[in-house]
């Protein structure tokens, strides 16, 4: 009988709620018992879609998780753990002492998933930095980590000054389901007497400062053409701010952008079959190509909103590649005045991207692997200890930082 497989996360939303979502669709036709346990539902649609697929849901406190597995499933079922965070990582070792743990993969989707300290008040990042690096280089020697594209772990290595061999191979493309290329879809696209652009994220800022950017770009087109639209799906803790910066535009404008809040995940082919031309980064350009749609891919931690192209231009990377940022609206343009047979090779050459580097087979592969001394623990009890204290540091530092913030704004 298969092991029972583990999410772990602090929620259900964003990238890594979508991406749970499409492995354990896959984990579920492979036999798999599949469990989802997480501190809180933060968006209802990707938890109403796990349940349909068969997922288990549990909102537990982390110092409960153990018991409650032993209570409701038993002492002797056996487990694979996928967390998307160091934290959780540490969290799930922690639990080995009490469950049985047969594998824990560590999912890196985020550029700072591994640099502790990174940002943090200078006497503290020294302190984190080295203790950290030494957590961090077992963690990469036992290759029970993998990251989603090539420039995580190239800046995870330059951040601690790693030397390690083995980072290629646990690069492992987001898996996706991919379907089967849309022709009817491009074609009714082509007959609209409107050219729609979409953006699909988050409102976290300087994060996903991009949208910013993206609304002053598409006021300037506005000046050029009268017959191209903007689509924005976001939700989050700066929704407010994009909304500002929309109103702050002319009626004419603002009627021609169209804010949703939080979609279901499979709600969304409604909105990429309607578009032109997406816009944004990370795994929902893998959602446009896998609807047929092309993407430009651009830059983070910035509020303006740079590309280094196409996706089919940089098929292993999913934000905009550092150096190489140019002005959005020159790509935008040339989509738009493109002759059908151009569009047309545009999305088959996009979609054929997807198609060669996102598949499920790479991850299957991978868990698969003779994983034998993956239930030994990594971690003294000592660097458990440690990365409590650190972590209990931590939250008290965000909370001081959120309280300060929040005064600011009064």
């Amino acid at each position: 009988m298969k092991d029972t497989f583990v999410f772990l996360r602090t929620g259900v939303s964003g990238g890594t709620g979508t991406l749970s979502i499409r492995l354990s669709e896959s984990l579920i036709k492979k036999g798999y018992e599949v469990l989802y346990i997480c501190q809180e539902i933060n968006d209802i649609n990707n938890a109403e879609n796990l349940k349909k697929l068969g997922v288990k849901i549990h909102k537990w406190k982390e110092s409960k998780i153990s018991n409650n597995l032993i209570q409701i499933y038993g002492s002797r079922k056996r487990y694979i753990f996928m967390t998307y965070s160091l934290n959780e990582f540490l969290l799930v070792e922690s639990m080995k002492k009490y469950i049985h743990i047969n594998n824990s993969i560590l999912y890196v989707v985020h550029q700072y998933g591994l640099t502790k300290g990174y940002g943090v008040s200078n006497w503290l990042k020294p302190m984190l930095a080295i203790f950290y690096k030494r957590l961090v280089k077992k963690i990469l020697n036992s290759e029970r980590v993998i990251f989603m594209d090539d420039f995580i772990p190239s800046f995870t290595k330059k951040y601690y000054n790693l030397e390690c061999n083995n980072m290629r191979s646990l690069i492992i493309n987001l898996p996706m389901v991919v379907k089967k290329f849309d022709s009817n879809s491009v074609d009714n696209k082509l007959k609209l007497n409107i050219f729609n652009l979409l953006t699909i994220s988050r409102a976290e800022f300087p994060f996903k400062g991009y949208l910013i950017g993206l609304i002053k770009e598409y006021n300037k087109l506005c000046e050029i053409y009268n017959d191209i639209e903007l689509t924005i799906i976001t939700f989050g803790q700066d929704v407010e701010r994009i909304n500002k910066e929309v109103n702050s535009l002319s009626r004419e404008v603002k009627e021609k952008i169209h804010v949703y809040g939080q979609t279901s995940y499979s709600k969304l082919m409604n909105y990429f079959n309607k578009s032109h031309l997406y816009i944004g980064m990370g795994s929902t350009i893998l959602d446009a190509a896998n609807h047929s749609t092309p993407s430009l891919i651009v830059s983070q931690y910035t509020y303006d909103c740079f590309t280094s192209g196409f996706f089919h231009m940089q098929p292993n990377l999913l934000v905009a590649k550092e150096n190489s940022y140019e002005g959005i609206n020159t790509y935008i343009e040339n989509v738009k005045n493109m002759g059908q047979k151009a569009y047309k090779e545009l999305c088959i050459r996009e979609y054929r991207t997807l198609s060669k580097n996102y598949n499920m087979n790479s991850f299957f592969d991978y868990l698969e692997r003779d994983n034998s001394k993956s239930s030994d623990m990594l971690f003294s009890k000592y660097e458990l200890t440690t990365y409590r204290v650190f972590s209990v540091i931590g939250q008290c530092v965000k909370l001081v930082r959120k309280n300060a913030i929040k005064e600011r704004n009064k």
